[in-house]
């Protein structure tokens, strides 16, 4: 939603409230991912609307605890919209992380015994190819 459309939105008289919601779901929707950056702490993704998220690894364990080499080796997913990246995805991590969740400062909700038998190396599951 541009100014213009912020003014317009007012000068109706929308109702504060339901403006607000639609400006953000408008928003949202709005947001694709362009690129992804890591430092020694942090992982950075930057939007096309100039916006940047910055979050601590340590948020996302798998991304914590993997290789530079690991973490460089993401690729960007679709997941509610054809013309929205708004997934990053790890393959080698088998991890998966929605733009949503950033936007609202969720981290990781894995368990600890679920990143434990990741560490060691052991499947949950078997993956077979057909």
């Amino acid at each position: 939603m541009d100014n213009g459309e912020i003014r317009e939105a007012l000068l109706r008289g929308y109702d504060k409230v339901r403006w607000l919601d639609e400006a953000k779901r408008l928003q949202y929707r709005r947001s694709s991912i362009l690129d992804i950056r890591f430092d020694e702490s942090h992982m950075h993704v930057y939007l096309d609307d100039d916006r940047g998220i910055s979050v601590p690894l340590r948020w996302y364990p798998r991304l914590y605890f993997g290789s530079p080499e690991d973490r460089a080796d993401w690729e960007l997913w679709c997941h509610e919209s054809e013309d929205v990246y708004d997934v990053i995805a790890w393959e080698t991590l088998d991890e998966h992380i929605r733009l949503e969740s950033l936007l609202a400062g969720r981290a990781s909700r894995e368990s600890v015994t679920s990143i434990r038998r990741w560490l060691k190396g052991e499947r949950l599951y078997e993956i077979y190819d057909e």
